[in-house]
């Protein structure tokens, strides 16, 4: 084929009947040839520039758009929920009030206690003046009454307190509770005071 024209007369078919990529080609061939005339040049790379953007706008249109990406799902929040501690505080309230009267009750019966071991400890120093016989027995009398009646105050009074006081304790809020120091009251056979605890 020795007449470049024919290069591009075969291109002009395949550009008709709808081939453009094999008539891009024959028109860069005809282009490619030596001796070729510069006006059919230039209608030849004319011809390749409008085929070649052809060629492509049809691959824009049959090229899938790219699918898009799933959002990702949110990432659940958990809460933790208030717990309202009004309706709890307001039911300890009256336990814890009970608490502490039982508390003040026991340490007023430990008081009446430790007085009335004062009268049996004076008893008993007036029995040892004392040489009437019937006199004696009378203090005896008295001093053994009083000495009974102490142990039955310091005993009722000291359980008294320690149970108050444990029950105001428990019905103190937990966070309220978590670090305390209580004075606990303490009755026995060698009198009676108070025991410091503390919880850290």
């Amino acid at each position: 084929m020795h007449d470049p024209n024919n290069l591009f007369n075969i291109g002009r078919v395949h550009e008709e009947s709808g081939n453009l990529e094999a008539a891009v080609d024959y028109y860069k061939r005809f282009v490619a040839q030596p001796g070729v005339q510069i006006d059919h040049r230039a209608a030849a790379l004319e011809r390749i520039d409008v085929l070649e953007r052809a060629l492509a706008a049809q691959r824009d249109q049959t090229e899938p758009e790219p699918e898009p990406e799933p959002e990702p799902e949110p990432e659940p929040v958990t809460t933790t929920p208030e717990v309202d501690e009004a309706p709890d505080a307001d039911r300890r309230k009256p336990q814890r009030n009970a608490g502490w009267a039982l508390l003040g009750i026991g340490g007023a019966t430990l008081v009446a206690g430790a007085v009335t071991t004062g009268l049996t400890a004076s008893t008993s120093n007036s029995l040892a003046g004392q040489n009437d016989p019937a006199e004696r027995a009378k203090l005896v009398d008295r001093g053994t009454t009083l000495a009974t009646t102490s142990d039955v105050l310091m005993i009722a009074g000291g359980t008294m307190a320690l149970v108050g006081l444990i029950v105001a304790l428990t019905a103190l809020p937990k966070k309220q509770s978590e670090r305390r120091t209580a004075a606990l009251p303490y009755a026995g056979a060698g009198g009676a005071g108070l025991v410091f605890s503390g919880r850290f």
